[in-house]
């Protein structure tokens, strides 16, 4: 990972954080430098790992929490500059992290004062659905006059990036730093009379849980039922139960609520624990209706494949740092419930070569999502924008 020459003091700024354990502060924590996450919501306040967390505002449960009546929406933001001020006042930092576009869109004209290098993290819907607001691309035209660093989590999201008039140079494609222990420990139960697929992630659009219900319900008419356990958590739950309802599939679904364990730290441990009795777990992922779409690997499947679980998905851009179908796991046209059936049926009837699949993705994940080389990269990046603070 290379040596950090002096520690240096990150402030993490984030519109809404929630303490997964999972977070990039988090993975940084062993690194010895100096952290501090600051945040406008911030879901259950427990520091993990050591590191201070600052919000102007603190919830208990997941869930949107953003004011409907935009004069308070807009006092909300007003009052989170204000805080972030004090904040940077207090605690120096060397090098601003921001998570998410429009988190440091918002926030960048008003921290110029300070002439502090900053970062900033692309992660999904902010280097999608933004790019779909001439609001967000009016905003995100403030990039190209910085000194800037960006983060994105595949080269199709360089290339969106570069198209906002950022130089090329300035912006870092990485992996993730996922800490896959806990998955590399899974011990697979042996297989039940049933087959079981598990579909982890929030209930949005995006993910393409409507076109796996539709999947299983041309699967039941075929005469061949399955378990389908949904892992997930979000505001639109009725919605898709109500869905599989009508399509009389209701029976054949198991659903864990992941709300409770995303919010307190223990997601990996419940995840792990669903996969050990899974046999293949399905992402169809799809671009949603209002542009929203992955923006670089879908994590829950790397997981996944960490634990030597086969992985079925579509070919969303980004799907390849972690995916070649047939190699280290399977593909399916996207929106397409009867290809993705008769792709899970194939994996059914083919055990010998999903569990080769399976293996070979397990090992693919552990050398390009191996946590140190791809800490060094963020580090690279964190230390040259250090730098630029030195030489002011």
């Amino acid at each position: 990972m290379g040596s950090v020459a002096t520690p240096k003091r990150v402030m993490h700024i984030w519109d809404l954080r929630v303490n997964s354990g999972a977070n990039i502060d988090d993975a940084l924590a062993a690194t010895g430098i100096a952290q501090i996450s600051v945040s406008r919501i911030l879901v259950r306040n427990s520091a993990l790992k050591g590191i201070p967390n600052h919000a102007l505002e603190t919830i208990s449960e997941l869930k949107s929490p953003y004011p409907r009546n935009i004069f308070f929406r807009k006092l909300s933001k007003i009052r989170f500059r204000s805080f972030v001020k004090a904040q940077i006042r207090t605690f120096k930092p060397d090098v601003i992290y921001f998570h998410f576009g429009q988190t440091a869109a918002s926030l960048i004209k008003y921290l110029g004062k300070f002439h502090i290098p900053f970062i900033v993290a692309f992660y999904g819907h902010d280097i999608s659905v933004a790019l779909r607001q001439p609001r967000w691309i009016k905003q995100y035209a403030i990039f190209a006059k910085t000194s800037g660093r960006f983060l994105v989590l595949s080269n199709d999201v360089k290339k969106r990036v570069t198209k906002l008039g950022i130089d090329p140079s300035r912006i870092t494609a990485y992996n993730y730093p996922l800490d896959l222990s806990l998955y590399l420990a899974v011990q697979k139960e042996p297989a039940k009379s049933i087959y079981t697929i598990t579909i982890p992630g929030r209930l949005v659009e995006k993910k393409g849980h409507k076109v796996l219900f539709e999947a299983v319900s041309h699967l039941k008419t075929l005469g061949k039922d399955v378990n389908l356990r949904v892992l997930g958590y979000g505001n639109s739950w009725p919605n898709f139960q109500e869905f599989a309802s009508q399509l009389g599939i209701e029976n054949l679904i198991e659903w864990i609520d992941s709300s409770e364990s995303t919010v307190n730290g223990s997601f990996n441990s419940l995840y792990a624990s669903v996969l050990t009795t899974t046999d293949l777990v399905v992402l169809p992922s799809i671009t949603s209706s209002d542009g929203d779409d992955e923006a670089g690997p879908a994590l829950v499947l790397c997981l996944a494949q960490a634990s030597g679980t086969a992985v079925l998905t579509t070919s969303f851009e980004g799907h390849e740092i972690s995916i070649t179908d047939g190699e280290t796991g399977f593909l399916s046209r996207e929106s397409d419930p009867i290809d993705l059936a008769e792709k899970i049926l194939f994996c059914i009837n083919n055990p010998n070569l999903v569990e080769k699949v399976a293996q070979q993705g397990k090992m693919h994940v552990q050398e390009v999502f191996d946590k140190q080389r791809n800490l060094g990269i963020i580090l690279n990046v964190i230390n040259d924008q250090a730098t630029l603070k030195d030489l002011k």
